[in-house]
């Protein structure tokens, strides 16, 4: 495989676009990935005890797409908040039924202090759907 040049991408210029989302095998870094793209969203080091984004890189251009590890069609949305100060994340969801596999970015911890989020969430079994379900019918 041919070395490849990481990139920064800005995140804004996708969004509302859907993609498919794969399942990410390095849990040790803040990946995801993207048809055949992989992005790595990298943590500003220098900004002393807060914690913010510094950017998004593109790693891998031609990722494999193993048909096992598709996890669904995403959406990719962005988040704002007015605190004071310029708080950003990105979202991907389905746009079916609302779950927000990933969040990153920088967000609002306590209307003072930035932090820098990576938060996944995989989508509940059915088994956990349906005891979801249920417990709203019984209530």
């Amino acid at each position: 495989m041919a070395e490849q040049k990481i990139q920064t991408i800005d995140f804004d210029k996708l969004v509302g676009l859907e993609a498919s989302l794969y399942y990410n095998k390095d849990h040790s870094t803040n990946r995801f990935q993207l048809g055949s793209v992989i992005f790595e969203v990298i943590e500003d080091e220098d900004d002393g005890y807060r914690s913010s984004m510094q950017e998004v890189q593109i790693i891998d251009q031609n990722a494999d797409r193993n048909p096992g590890d598709f996890l669904g069609i995403i959406q990719i949305r962005k988040n704002q908040f007015d605190s004071g100060n310029t708080q950003e994340t990105w979202s991907l969801v389905d746009p079916m039924d609302n779950h927000c596999w990933l969040s990153f970015g920088t967000d609002n911890t306590d209307d003072y202090y930035p932090c820098f989020i990576f938060y996944y969430k995989a989508k509940p079994s059915i088994e956990e759907q349906k005891e979801e379900i249920i417990k709203k019918l019984i209530k």
